[in-house]
């Protein structure tokens, strides 16, 4: 899922281009000062024509290649020259172009003057937006935690704002909004109104869900906004009307508490209900998925255990003490995928357990091939602790299968351990180039990276941490898992 913050900024402002060109061609006959062409549909298309394209032209620009601080400036600056002269155009011919006794000279510097500032100005405001709007953005992608919710959020609050915006427009032209009545409830009322449904919706409420501390901190959160746009309201009514009157922002400040906070909690309870179940069916199909992909894996498991099993006791017979030592592990395994795969949650024990017996056949297939190091450390655990099965074997899976080259030197190290409540898991393994003779099984994938962080984002959620770092030689990653006790 990506951030449409930029998509949605670039439809809504050819939507407003095309509302207001059409209003500006309805009009064209009804222009009595010269010819409506040259002095109203021209001058329109130099401002707003501009401006539209300065938005188009921005975005494509940020989208083709990474901003940095010369090229900007350089990019500002030309713009800002081109759309003074399209600016200074456009006021030339409205105000001045032929009309008797002016003099030609003194209106076209004047025109000029008007252009640059116009042109500066805009330049200026949607600079700071778009070094706001890209912060945000930069922000949203890179910080901790889910990163879909996120950006999901984004893209309605976006939507929802931009849309507001032009339906703004749309209604002033055609004429809803010309009145004083309808424009102050658009302005004043409307636009708190939808930005305390979206800050409940998607901040207060969900974090008072996650971290509530009694009724009190209920209120202060939803109290302190509708007090903050009441107040801002209240400034901006008195600057337009001119007047103090105070039962307005009261009324406002009841609206907001008495009847948009309900109705907010009332949709966000909506929205969780279908969020929580979109999350279990994603859950069950996932875990749909990863049962098929179980039940591919195996060949007859029940034969392969049984022959491993006379194996077992052939190498006995003979004193093969580490042919039946390995044979004994593997079954274990085998016993592992068998039995305890499909649960929902084993001790981590048995996970630590089979990790060891992973360990210690990868030992005895590479001990004998020099420039390989393997160290590991596997501790215990004494407190009851479960964990989804597999969880944590896929990524010392990765380690032998990128980590280990006969044609280059190669390590693994591997520190699993655990506390009270967690587990850890650290591991460094050497990163080899891409002509590198891999030694690992032919066809083999395992699990896959993926998988595990989508696994881990299912069965785990806010309650894991992987940091993932590489460089040319190395590849490192840390794991730590919340995990819950057996009763």
């Amino acid at each position: 899922m990506q951030i449409h913050w930029r998509q949605h900024e670039q439809l809504v402002a050819i939507s407003i281009f095309i509302i207001l060109l059409v209003n500006e061609i309805i009009g064209l006959p009804n222009q009595t000062t010269g010819d409506p062409i040259q002095n109203h549909l021209a001058p329109f298309l130099l401002l707003y024509g501009s401006t539209v394209s300065l938005v188009l032209g921005a975005n494509y620009w940020i989208k083709k290649q990474q901003v940095s601080l010369i090229p900007a400036f350089i990019a500002l600056l030309l713009s800002w020259v081109l759309l003074s002269a399209l600016f200074a155009g456009g006021f030339y011919l409205r105000h001045f172009y032929l009309q008797p006794g002016l003099g030609n000279t003194i209106f076209t510097t004047e025109a000029w003057k008007s252009g640059m500032q116009d042109a500066g100005i805009l330049l200026i405001v949607y600079a700071n937006y778009l070094y706001f709007r890209e912060s945000m953005i930069h922000w949203l992608l890179k910080a901790p935690g889910q990163p879909q919710f996120r950006t999901m959020v984004t893209n309605k609050i976006t939507a929802i704002l931009f849309s507001y915006v032009a339906v703004g427009v749309f209604l002033y032209l055609t004429g809803p909004l010309r009145g004083d009545g309808p424009a102050i409830v658009y302005v004043f009322l409307l636009l708190p109104a939808i930005l305390i449904v979206l800050i409940n919706v998607y901040g207060i409420f969900p974090a008072v869900s996650l971290y509530t501390k009694g009724t009190a901190q209920w209120w202060k959160r939803l109290l302190i906004f509708p007090v903050i746009f009441t107040v801002i309201v209240a400034a901006g009514y008195f600057v337009v009307i001119k007047r103090i009157e105070p039962l307005p922002p009261i009324i406002l400040l009841l609206i907001l508490l008495l009847v948009v906070t309900p109705l907010s909690w009332l949709l966000y309870q909506k929205q969780k209900a279908q969020i929580n179940s979109l999350q279990q069916m994603e859950k069950e199909l996932g875990q749909q998925k990863a049962d098929l992909a179980f039940l591919r894996s195996q060949i007859n498991p029940h034969f392969l255990f049984n022959s491993l099993n006379t194996l077992y006791a052939l190498a006995l017979q003979e004193s093969a003490v580490k042919t039946s030592t390995g044979i004994q592990q593997l079954g274990d395994m085998m016993r592992f995928m068998l039995h305890e795969n499909n649960r929902d949650r084993i001790p981590l024990q048995r996970e630590l357990d089979y990790i060891r017996n992973y360990l210690s056949l990868q030992l005895l297939r590479l001990n004998n091939i020099n420039g390989i190091q393997i160290s590991s450390s596997i501790g215990e655990q004494h407190n009851n602790l479960l964990i989804a099965p597999m969880l944590l074997i896929p990524f010392i899976e990765n380690a032998f299968k990128h980590g280990i080259s006969i044609t280059h030197p190669s390590f693994i190290t591997i520190n699993c351990y655990c506390n009270q409540q967690q587990v850890f898991l650290d591991l460094v393994n050497s990163k080899h180039p891409s002509n590198a003779t891999q030694l690992s099984e032919t066809g083999a994938s395992g699990i896959g990276l993926e998988n595990v962080q989508q696994r881990l984002q299912l069965l785990y959620p806010q309650q894991h941490s992987l940091t993932i770092q590489q460089d040319n030689s190395t590849y490192q990653i840390h794991l730590t898992v919340q995990l819950t006790t057996s009763s």
